[in-house]
């Protein structure tokens, strides 16, 4: 057993996954709290999944990107650098990445719900919807900013409970150890 990354020991229980193919054994990526990795979704590199969030379906979660919070990455998202947090829902085919030039990476938060493109340093922040065929790219020295604070459109995710209708359906759940298999 070794230790994975700061804060986590060699032993520690994580969050869940429904299979081992859920976290990789490679990199010091890592699910922890409540956090429930299932179906096909992958966490690898030096990712980071905490508190009750939530991955399914083909989404995969690498780099060094963070999702934490009630906030939820579904379908075939793919999210390689930054954070989501909060309530904030990745779903679709959306990509949320660093800015290979600036270094930078975006933030998807409270209840922003992302089908398109985030790249660099851009803030995706209330209940703001960034559509499949948006691409939304920040710059070198300035940050973008969306925020809208009106009524929050229907998607997927029940407002009132803050869940994603996926994270109802029932699935064998295992917590993660770190163990001597790294």
């Amino acid at each position: 057993m070794i230790d994975v990354r700061y804060g986590v020991k060699k032993g520690d229980l994580g969050g869940y996954v429904q299979s081992a193919e859920n976290l990789s054994q490679e990199g010091t990526c890592w699910i922890a709290d409540d956090a429930v990795v299932c179906e096909n979704a992958r966490v690898y590199e030096a990712a980071w999944i905490t508190d009750k969030s939530h991955v399914s379906g083909q989404a995969e979660i690498s780099g060094d990107a963070h999702v934490e919070g009630n906030a939820a990455v579904l379908e075939n998202a793919h999210v390689t650098s930054g954070s989501v947090a909060d309530h904030a829902v990745v779903r679709g085919n959306a990509e949320i990445k660093k800015d290979k030039r600036t270094r930078k990476s975006p933030r998807i938060t409270g209840s922003a719900l992302v089908y398109g493109t985030v790249v660099g340093n851009v803030i995706v922040a209330g209940g703001s919807v960034i559509g499949a065929e948006e691409k939304l790219e920040g710059g070198r020295h300035s940050a973008f900013i969306v925020f809208f604070d009106g009524e929050i459109p229907a998607s997927g995710v029940d407002q009132q409970e803050k869940k994603s209708e996926d994270s109802r359906r029932k699935v064998k759940r295992t917590r993660v150890r770190r163990g001597d298999e790294r």
